[in-house]
Formats: C-alpha cells, sequence, structure tokens
C-alpha cells in the first residue's frame, strides 16, 4: 500500500473483535420490535421495512433467486418469511469443535454474516456514514441487509449517504477473487512495473465497470506512465515551454464529478501531452490529485 501511495486506513478490524457490538446491535433491533428469537436464533423481519430491494432495484422473486445462490438458508423452518435476515445462529452440540462460538444473552452461537459489517460501520463511524464502497455482487443481499440493520436499529435515515459499487475485475474469462484462486498479486507486478504505472492501469477504467486484466494492458500503462513522466521532466529540465492550461480545474472537476470519471481524465492528458498541448504544471497538479508520485526538479 505504501508503494501504490494509498492513503493507509485509520482502522483494521477484524469480525471476531467486535462481536459485543453486534450482539448489542441484534439487542437493539429486538427491543425495537423489528427482530424476532425462535429456538436461540434471531432473525430480522423483513415485512418491517418496505424499503428493503431499494438499494439493488431487485423483485422479491430476483431476491429469492439471489438469495438461493448466496446460500441464505431460505427454508430454515424457523423464519416466518424466506428472506427474513439471520441475525444470530444458535450452535448446535456438533459445532462445537469445528465451527467458532460465542457467549451471548440469546446463548452460545455466531452472529450472521450481514449483522457485521454494520457492527463494524457503526461502532467505528458512527450512526451514518458518508460513503459505502463495496462490489456490485454485494449490493443484495449483503448492503440490503445492511441498511435495513442499521437503520432499524439506530433509527437514523439514511445508513449511508452515497454508495460506491465497483465492477468486477476478471481474469482469464472469471472473477479474480480470492475464493478462486485467479489472482494477480500487486507484489508480482512491482517486480516489472511501476508503482504509478498500475495506479494508471487501475484508473483508466470506470470504477463502475467490470474489465479483464491482461499483462498487454499493463504494459501500455506502463508505456503511458513513461511518457507522462519524460514529459514533465524536460519542462522541468527547461527542454520545453509551458503552454497556456487546456485542461482548466472546472474542467477537470467536471470530469471528476461527473461519477469520478478518471478514464477520461487520463485519456485528456495523454493526448494533450502527446499533441504539446497540455500545461506540465498543471498535468502535475491533476495527476497528484489522483494520486500519482510524479518526477521532482
Amino acid at each position: 500500500m505504501g508503494k501504490l501511495n494509498w492513503i493507509i486506513p485509520t482502522n483494521y478490524l477484524k469480525a471476531s473483535e467486535q462481536i459485543n457490538s453486534m450482539i448489542n446491535l441484534i439487542a437493539q433491533l429486538l427491543n425495537n420490535g423489528l427482530a424476532y428469537k425462535v429456538q436461540g436464533n434471531i432473525f430480522l423481519d423483513i415485512t418491517n421495512f418496505p424499503q428493503y430491494g431499494k438499494l439493488s432495484h431487485l423483485s422479491e422473486k430476483e431476491m429469492l433467486k439471489i438469495a438461493k445462490e448466496f446460500d441464505e438458508d431460505l427454508d430454515n423452518p424457523f423464519k416466518k418469511h424466506r428472506l427474513d435476515i439471520t441475525l444470530w445462529r444458535a450452535s448446535t452440540p456438533n459445532q462445537a469443535k469445528h465451527i467458532p462460538s460465542f457467549d451471548s444473552p440469546f446463548g452460545m452461537g455466531r452472529p450472521g454474516w450481514h449483522i457485521e459489517c454494520s457492527a463494524m460501520a457503526i461502532s467505528s463511524l458512527g450512526q451514518q456514514i458518508d460513503i459505502h464502497g463495496g462490489g456490485q455482487d454485494l449490493k443484495f443481499p449483503h448492503h440490503e441487509s445492511e441498511v435495513i440493520q442499521s437503520e432499524g436499529a439506530t433509527g437514523k435515515i439514511p445508513f449511508a449517504k452515497y454508495w460506491l459499487h465497483t465492477g468486477e475485475v476478471r481474469y482469464k474469462g472469471g472473477k479474480m477473487s480470492k475464493s478462486l484462486g485467479n489472482l494477480v498479486l500487486i507484489s508480482d507486478l512491482l517486480k516489472k512495473y511501476s508503482p504509478n504505472a498500475i495506479r494508471w492501469m487501475l484508473l483508466s477504467h470506470h470504477y463502475r465497470s467490470s474489465w479483464e486484466f491482461t499483462e498487454g494492458e499493463m504494459e501500455k500503462a506502463q508505456e503511458n506512465v513513461n511518457f507522462i513522466e519524460e514529459y514533465i521532466k524536460n519542462f522541468q529540465e527547461g527542454n520545453l515551454k509551458n503552454k497556456e492550461d487546456s485542461l482548466s480545474q472546472k474542467e477537470f472537476e467536471v470530469y471528476m464529478n461527473n461519477d469520478l470519471d478518471t478514464p477520461s481524465v487520463l485519456s485528456y492528458i495523454l493526448k494533450s501531452a502527446r499533441n504539446g498541448l497540455e500545461n506540465s504544471q498543471r498535468i502535475s497538479s491533476i495527476l497528484q490529485i489522483l494520486g500519482f508520485r510524479l518526477p521532482t526538479s
């Protein structure tokens, strides 16, 4: 992260260290009459939330289909509604040796998947947050569940003001993921390419778009970065004269205000630099805003 010039997170949270926060949130949902307990299991009653499904724009039929793919325990006999969200799952005697369990006022068990993120967000950021990120494949059921759990417990609406859902990064025809093992590691890329090239490659795709990683695109990103860095260096050494700004701060903001359109910014900078039209100071300023480390005079 340091080599790529990322901003380091303030908090590194582990779900296993936030169990008390989850228990407190579940207790609040029970107190608010939005959840129910059956034989040590606790479920969130989705019929209390008519807005459920609005984030992902899904019908109940569509939600049921996706929930089945996510193993959402649709046929649990204790549930009032098949889509009710599992907040706490009671432990059974035969699970004690191979599945972690925790003590709680509800009995031994473990939290549901969705309540973890509600609890960790609220405990570290507060009852309402500005920006919530995540992959597009998490809109439902995960983020939909986060919304109603959090808003139901705190009464604060909205839980998140803005949602930034990223597209998939694909590799060799499949989604790049830890579970599938088809990963391209940054540590390996850094052996062949500069941090700026990796950043250029990432920002050349709109964050909402899904795309396929290829070695050829990575090589092209390195070529583009080498050209821009040399362009800036020539200005710094006095080999070229600065032109009038062709990409003003206002125009840059127009691109960025259009849902963070970083591909258009990079494309414009590259085209202008190749035509000798762009002020090197403007290029440096914008690329630094985008997190690039640039050569200094």
